[in-house]
């Protein structure tokens, strides 16, 4: 079924929320077409216009002869079980995101679109999480989710922010609108016509696929809906690596590449949902009763190469992910950008201060510290970075006012320590080469706050919209700890025996890196230093004596890149929320300005402009950045942080430890727009 609403019933429908009666049980979602999704952020279908989204009064639905209300029920609180009844057409309920599935039939789940912008630091914060579509007896039912009914003053601040990316959803489409001219005549289209002329070259989806122990890697859960488990980390067929982890989105992706490309071949089934769970992907596939699974067009599916980006030299014959890179970053910057919103709310509402004085949409660049570092772990996973550390060394565990202050005019600093991934370092094997001693390192520290927390294996903690609070509470249960042992295994897998306390090659020389910072540092940067330093000496793996570079900043980053006889590199980020370049923008050159080499002519310019960049005030910064950026785009318009293939631990002022599977941005490396040389 197609559902259309008139240009009018928009329109209508926001006259509806400047004057929404004070009934709180009554609903509004304003949805053109249906949505079909395997992700919240690969939606087929989805129209600028949904973004819109929760209004109030009505849900407008297709009636076979033009569009009516479906007046909705909220049972606040209630399931459907708890009403002793059979599911009505009006019913909607105000439900936790890892429950839903306790009342929906995953056959019957007709679309799904997430709001991930739940807040719980101020009581008044109301935020629809997600709109459900789903069939019941034959109806449809819609459900959307909230935390409580919301008032007309807090949503009509909500549909102001939420109006914000509705512009931008048209980008999102057309990077997907495959049976267009241009993406026909595409190089991207021809990759992915001569990866499928040859699917034994590449990792396939099957690959990765988990046997669930009877030889079947198809687990039937009944009534037409089987159950498939990914592997995040896996060793590659072609060299023997332990594969790199894989990111939620690109099995995603892959699927809705494949169903355009092949209708035919893949009609037959749908994936329903995929939610990330410990060291793997479980996704929910839904067949017709008389189809078989070794016969249908899952199976095809399966078979069918894995696409995605895969940038580490390492890997030979490795899959491409074609399209764009920075496919949902624009819907996650809004949720980050909420999280920090409930955070100003929260400091006005102790101060007594009426928190409407707080713009919404003065803020949509800015994101709140602790979330950053999920989102950047996610964003490096995603696009070919094989491994995060989280390194927080009890600096500051819960934000504070001045902590909000800071990122409301200036953003955030970001301390990180870089891996150089290449093959050779001055001709010898570089042992951060090999994925196995990288993640060795992350299992060998000790400190619960050193180490990426993992949830239980079905526990669905961070793929839920809970807030910064909630996560944070909810992962003190969660044991958080170190696996020397493991890391151990991996180490001996890649070829290293321990002698003593040592790890030693086969030569017999101990396991050593090396480990460089720029001239200036601070005591953060030192404790990072230290921290990073004594518990990897602690687990038998020598940090040469780290060396501070006589360079200046600009001149140390050129070095990282130029030199690279180094294996790990301290660097410092500064985040900055006073920008003007478009970070929603997939061409956006926000960027790194370290991983750009200008052209000789404007190599002086360039210098000039980013020494004035660093000591100018907003405004004449804003200028030069205008300048930076176009400079950036005239000569090099895909840049990309990791340029020179480093992996990154993490370290900020972490108001939270995630793990490492959150879905919620796919590229915010994109939005690391300067370095600075002071805080």
């Amino acid at each position: 079924m197609r559902w259309m609403i008139p240009v009018w019933v928009v329109v209508a429908a926001f006259g509806c929320v400047l004057n929404a009666q004070d009934e709180k049980t009554r609903l509004n979602v304003a949805l053109l077409k249906p949505v079909t999704t395997l992700n919240p952020y690969y939606n087929d279908g989805i129209e600028a216009e949904s973004l819109l989204n929760v209004l109030f009064d009505s849900i407008y639905v297709d009636a076979g002869g033009g569009t009516r209300p479906s007046y909705a029920t909220l049972l606040e609180g209630a399931s459907p079980a708890s009403l002793n009844r059979p599911l009505e057409v009006t019913d909607r309920f105000v439900r936790w995101m890892p429950e839903y599935r306790d009342f929906v039939r995953p056959e019957d789940v007709r679309f799904t679109f997430y709001y991930l912008n739940a807040n719980k630091a101020s009581n008044n914060t109301y935020t629809a999480n997600y709109v459900r579509g789903f069939r019941v007896d034959g109806e449809e039912k819609f459900e959307v989710l909230l935390r409580t009914p919301p008032d007309t003053k807090t949503l009509k601040q909500q549909l102001d922010f939420k109006i914000l990316p509705a512009r931008f959803a048209k980008e999102h489409i057309a990077l997907f609108d495959m049976k267009a001219k241009k993406f026909v005549d595409s190089s991207s289209h021809h990759e992915a016509k001569g990866m499928l002329a040859k699917p034994a070259n590449y990792l396939k989806i099957d690959d990765l696929l988990v046997d669930w122990g009877d030889g079947n890697k198809f687990q039937d859960r009944g009534e037409g809906t089987y159950r498939i488990l990914l592997e995040t980390t896996k060793v590659d067929r072609f060299k023997g690596n332990i594969f790199r982890n894989l990111n939620l989105g690109e099995v995603a992706y892959s699927f809705y590449v494949y169903k355009t490309l092949f209708p035919d071949l893949l009609k037959d089934f749908s994936v329903i949902d995929i939610e990330p769970i410990n060291n793997g992907l479980a996704a929910s596939v839904f067949l017709p009763a008389d189809k078989n699974p070794d016969t249908s067009g899952l199976k095809a599916f399966a078979q069918l190469p894995l696409l995605f980006r895969q940038l580490d030299s390492g890997m030979k014959n490795s899959n491409i992910f074609w399209g764009s890179p920075q496919t949902s970053y624009k819907f996650s910057i809004q949720e980050r950008a909420n999280d920090f919103i409930a955070l100003k709310r929260e400091k006005s509402r102790v101060k007594g201060k009426d928190r409407a004085e707080f713009s919404v949409q003065s803020v949509h660049f800015t994101r709140q510290a602790g979330n950053d570092i999920a989102s950047i772990r996610s964003g490096f996973q995603s696009g070919a970075i094989d491994m995060i550390m989280n390194v927080s060394p009890s600096l500051s565990k819960h934000i504070t006012s001045e902590t909000v202050d800071k990122l409301y005019t200036k953003g955030s600093q970001i301390e990180m320590i870089a891996l150089n991934c290449q093959e050779t370092i001055d001709g010898k094997k570089n042992p951060l080469s090999d994925y196995r001693v990288r993640l060795a390192l992350n299992y060998a520290l000790s400190k619960e706050d050193l180490h990426v927390g993992q949830a239980p294996e079905n526990s669905n903690i961070m793929h839920s919209p809970l807030t910064s609070a909630d996560t944070r509470d909810k992962m003190k249960i969660v044991k958080l700890t170190n696996n020397r042992e493991k890391a151990g295994q991996l180490l001996q897998e890649a070829g290293y025996t321990k002698k003593g306390a040592a790890w030693v090659d086969k030569s017999g020389k101990q396991l050593t890196f090396k480990l460089i910072f720029e001239k200036v540092i601070d005591s953060r940067d030192r404790n990072l230093l230290v921290e990073v330093v004594n518990q990897l000496r602690s687990f038998g793996v020598q940090i040469s004596d780290p060396h501070a570079s006589s360079l200046s900043r600009v001149d140390f980053y050129k070095e990282l890149k130029q030199t690279k006889d180094w294996h790990f590199a301290l660097i410092r980020l500064y985040q900055s929320s006073n920008t003007d370049i478009d970070m929603y923008n997939p061409d956006s050159p926000s960027k790194n300005v370290f991983n750009f080499y200008p052209s000789e002519a404007n190599a002086a310019k360039f210098e000039d402009l980013f020494k004035t960049y660093q000591t100018a005030r907003d405004e004449q910064r804003r200028n030069v950045k205008q300048e930076l950026a176009t400079m950036i785009r005239d000569e090099a318009p895909a840049l990309f942080l990791w340029d020179f293939r480093a992996n990154y631990m993490v370290n900020a002022n972490t108001l939270l430890i995630q793990n490492n599977n959150s879905p919620s941005t796919y590229n915010v490396l994109q939005h690391i727009d300067d370095f600075r040389l002071t805080k």
